[in-house]
């Protein structure tokens, strides 16, 4: 009866463990997944200021791209446009950088990459402070 009794009791440790394991890693995946949930929509304004970026530069012609140079877009210019409605566009500073570099044809290539630091603790990887 003892040695039944120590089955029952090492199979409940078994299933207990097993269960504690199992809600550990659902709540592991929760907190994953709401931190990711809360990095998208800061990726999403970064890609808002790229648009807003080439807006300004293609259809209001407000700055000159130069050919083979690197130029700094200050966020503040978009907002002073009204180019950038999003709501984060207060909470963020921030710059997109417009490269006009020759790609592998030979041609001249614009690219966006915007970087921003918001005051709920996103910074776009790469960000540099006193660019």
């Amino acid at each position: 009866m003892k040695r039944e009794r120590e089955k029952h009791i090492t199979r409940l440790h078994i299933i207990l463990f097993f269960l504690v394991v199992i809600v550990l890693v659902i709540v592991l995946l929760s907190f994953k997944n709401r931190n990711s949930n809360s990095d998208d929509k800061y990726i999403e304004f970064e890609s808002e200021i790229v648009r807003a970026t080439q807006t300004y530069v293609n259809k209001l012609n407000k700055i000159t791209i130069t050919n083979g140079k690197e130029t700094k877009l200050d966020i503040n210019l978009l907002k002073k446009s009204a180019l950038l409605q999003n709501d984060l566009a207060d909470k963020c500073e921030g710059y997109v950088i417009i490269n006009n570099q020759k790609n592998i044809d030979g041609e001249y290539e614009t690219t966006y990459e915007a970087y921003i630091s918001c005051t709920g603790g996103y910074m776009t990887p790469g960000y540099i402070e006193e660019y």
